[in-house]
């Protein structure tokens, strides 16, 4: 039988068992919606975690009198210029206690603002002064962590199941966030930062894909939407927990917990039936079929299932990362993808960094830059069901490009600051938009044997580009505030330029071999606009 019947069939089969049941509505709400958000929690948490709250030489002696603590640094800490030339307290000297006035480091520890932290990560270990570089080493090995899981567990994916990457991530993520709450040796938190990091994108993406795959296809947006959202509203809601609790151990296990239960939910989510029959997995495909009949409440079709057992796919050999790039055509959008997700990466990251150096308070400073990604989800969901995937990704880099541009003048002008906040939020709902866009498109447009392979090839090579960021940070200091948005209107207007020449995929057969991929991308012109019917 050819592969095109044997794709025309399984779609038939599913429809049969129920392709937008209960099954599939429980599915959504447990993985796609309260899985996703809680697990962007949790990853967020560890950098929130990493604060280092204002701090200064613990001097003893104040306690045996009248002064307040204002009153006691007047007394024992010496005064510095910051990098702007402003005096402020210095954090790692204090007066030598002889009444000589001369200054030396810290004895006695330090002592920390607890304006908005009870106590951090760092706080606890004292990652300040000559160890401040721990703080940056956390960060670098949380990285590592990034690009390793999602080069390795994407692949992986494709290569033995989307439900075994489920557990791994779930687990990598519990041992990595609770582990650390029991130990300050360095070298062990660096593993378990990386360890917890592993699956940054694999968790959500492999319960998204199965339910994708397990799902009538016009469904793809939606369920790419609910995801971004699942994200956005955990990335919100973790800044408020530590509010309210803002000691990081308490914080972490309150985040963590919940995630225990889903090591007992493990049994209930099927393989991706679409993913075994592609492998050559038919008796294991014909399980999971009757899984989801019985949770759509449905007896399983015996006559149907033995029409099924009788295919015989094509299997398609997949190499891997190899596979994206084993055509020229397979090439030539591989690497627009690449071009784009970094674009976007670069783009996104080079903002967080920004954020991290605004004043006030620093949970509603989470709070906005998560909330304000909604309005782009949902502007993006309505743009790709209208005007394409492709075309509200060219729209989404061209207003990044304006808005870029438009900040280079804005940013070193302080009457301006309400339109560099309005510019700014317009700049968040645009890159929310192509994070949403790029995340349909690369799952319609790639093979189901290759999904999660392009997908963490895609996060991993833009965690690389995002590398160079900091160095950019820095040259602000000599270039001046509007610099950095110099190279982000750089990076959209690739992002742009590369979004034109990605194929079309609203409206379309989408292809499930690399053979049938190929062929899509070569017979669809650059101009192309998608129809219904077309």
């Amino acid at each position: 039988m050819s592969e095109v019947k044997v794709n025309y069939d399984f779609e038939y089969f599913l429809e049969k068992v129920g392709n937008e049941g209960p099954y599939q509505r429980r599915f959504s709400i447990i993985f796609n919606c309260i899985y996703a958000g809680l697990v962007t929690a949790i990853y967020y948490s560890i950098n929130i975690s990493l604060a280092v709250p204002d701090h200064w030489c613990r001097v003893p002696g104040r306690e045996s009198t009248n002064f307040s603590v204002e009153e006691w640094k007047e007394l024992t800490i010496p005064w510095k210029n910051d990098s702007m030339g402003n005096k402020e307290y210095s954090q790692c000297e204090m007066f030598l206690l002889d009444g000589s006035g001369k200054n030396i480091t810290c004895q006695y520890g330090w002592e920390y603002d607890t304006t908005w932290f009870s106590r951090t990560l760092s706080s606890q270990n004292d990652w300040v002064c000559e160890k401040s570089s721990y703080v940056t080493d956390a960060f670098t090995f949380l990285t590592i962590g990034d690009v390793l899981g999602s080069f390795v567990l994407g692949q992986l994916g494709d290569m033995f199941g989307r439900k075994p990457i489920f557990l791994l991530s779930t687990l990598c993520i519990i041992i990595g966030r609770i582990f650390d709450l029991f130990t300050s040796n360095y070298w062990a938190l660096m593993i378990l930062f990386l360890v917890g990091n592993l699956p940054s994108i694999a968790a959500y993406q492999a319960v998204a894909i199965i339910l994708m795959e397990i799902s009538k296809q016009g469904k793809t947006s939606y369920i790419a939407m609910q995801s971004q959202i699942a994200y956005s509203i955990g990335y919100g809601i973790m800044p408020l927990i530590f509010w309210i609790a803002p000691d990081w151990v308490l914080f972490s296990l309150i985040i963590t917990s919940p995630l225990l239960g889903y090591l007992f939910l493990y049994e209930y989510i099927v393989e991706s039936p679409r993913w075994l029959l592609n492998r050559g997995k038919t008796d294991r495909c014909l399980r999971e079929m009757i899984k989801i009949a019985r949770g759509n409440g449905k007896p399983p079709p015996k006559s149907i299932f033995k029409k099924l057992a009788d295919v015989e796919p094509d299997v398609e050999k997949t190499y891997g990362v190899m596979s994206m790039f084993s055509t020229f055509h397979l090439t030539k959008i591989s690497l627009l993808l690449l071009i784009q997700g970094s674009s976007h990466m670069f783009i996104y990251v080079l903002l967080y960094l920004n954020l991290n150096n605004l004043g006030g308070n620093p949970f509603m400073n989470y709070f906005w830059q998560a909330i304000g990604e909604i309005p782009g989800q949902l502007l993006g969901k309505y743009l790709c069901d209208r005007i394409g995937r492709k075309w509200s990704r060219v729209f989404g880099f061209f207003i990044a490009l304006g808005m870029n541009l438009l900040l280079t003048r804005f940013v070193v002008d302080q009457k301006l600051d309400i339109f560099v906040t309005v510019t700014l939020f317009i700049l968040k709902m645009m890159l929310a938009l192509l994070q949403y866009s790029m995340n349909v498109a690369m799952i319609e447009m790639y093979p189901t044997a290759l999904r999660q392979t392009a997908g963490s090839v895609n996060y991993t090579v833009g965690c690389l580009a995002s590398l160079a960021c900091p160095f950019f940070m820095y040259l602000a200091a000599d270039y001046g505030k509007g610099f950095p948005f110099v190279v982000l209107a750089a990076f959209s207007f690739c992002g742009f330029m590369s979004s034109l020449f990605w194929p079309e995929t609203l409206y379309q057969d989408l292809p499930e071999t690399l053979k049938e991929a190929d062929e899509f991308i070569k017979n669809q012109s650059m101009f192309f606009f998608p129809t219904e019917g077309r």
